[in-house]
């Protein structure tokens, strides 16, 4: 499986420039960091890749074919999204909710089947969160909103999970798990995930790509490691970083410390 953009650009005007030739490429089990200050078109990105805005010039491609070209049914067999959790409150149960992901599955009029409801227990299960099957989703904190929306995604068993700031507006703890189950979804289910965020540090813990915009359209693609550097964290953010290594009982973690406004 692999997944591209070539040359996509978005505008509102010649003088409004949000995107400028973004091209990027990955593939089974790739995670996808997209990082840049606010407003620099990070949601606006996630949103035309996947079709749901107009490129204005380049395209899309899934397996080689043009994005614009599959049926939507089809697509989104292939292609989940998970949303922000905020301000979402819903007084549908957690596995009415998880089992909505089933949608591009079930045929119009169609109820679910047997097969639909053990993908999404199964989703719960992967994502550990069985335990909340009952409970509704307008009584849940943010953090169990926000795993609720990544396993609605995961039951409609994609190969590419798209999520906008999944880890924004949560506590450490569960910013660490959310974080954890993209990870595990890459490496034990060979999922593709690309990953809107504002923590560097979070892009270099489970990312192995990123790509980076400066918030004047232009953008800067490659392995997470070499994008993520002092040079372009000034470029981009107009902040001074410190990136380095801590270790912590023999584990390396990666650090992203901002300095001061440059």
């Amino acid at each position: 499986m692999t997944f591209e953009v070539e040359n996509g650009s978005f505008y509102y005007s010649s003088d409004r420039v949000v995107l400028r030739k973004v091209a990027f490429s990955v593939g089974e089990g790739d995670v996808l960091a997209v990082l840049g200050p606010n407003g620099a078109g990070k949601t606006t990105l996630l949103r035309c890749m996947m079709g749901m805005l107009p490129w204005r010039e380049g395209r899309s491609r899934l397996d080689g074919v043009d994005l614009r070209t599959i049926p939507i049914r089809e697509l989104w067999q292939s292609v989940a999204y998970v949303p922000q959790a905020k301000g979402m409150f819903f007084s549908y149960t957690a596995e009415e909710m998880v089992l909505m992901g089933r949608n591009a599955h079930i045929r119009i009029v169609s109820q679910p089947s047997k097969k639909d409801y053990e993908a999404a227990r199964n989703a719960m299960e992967t994502i550990g969160i069985s335990h909340l099957a009952a409970k509704p989703c307008c009584c849940m904190s943010g953090g169990e909103l926000q795993m609720v929306l990544i396993a609605r995604a995961l039951a409609a068993e994609p190969r590419i999970l798209v999520l906008d700031e999944p880890e924004s507006n949560l506590d450490y703890k569960n910013q660490l798990i959310v974080l954890d189950v993209v990870r595990r979804l890459a490496s034990e289910k060979g999922i593709c995930s690309i990953f809107n965020t504002h923590y560097p540090a979070h892009a270099l813990r489970i990312s192995g790509k990123a790509l980076l915009l400066d918030g004047r359209g232009n953008c800067r693609f490659g392995a997470s490691a070499a994008i993520i550097n002092r040079e372009n964290m000034r470029s981009s953010f107009s902040v001074d970083v410190h990136i380095g290594k801590i270790d912590i009982e023999s584990n390396p973690y990666d650090l992203v410390m901002p300095l001061r406004v440059v």
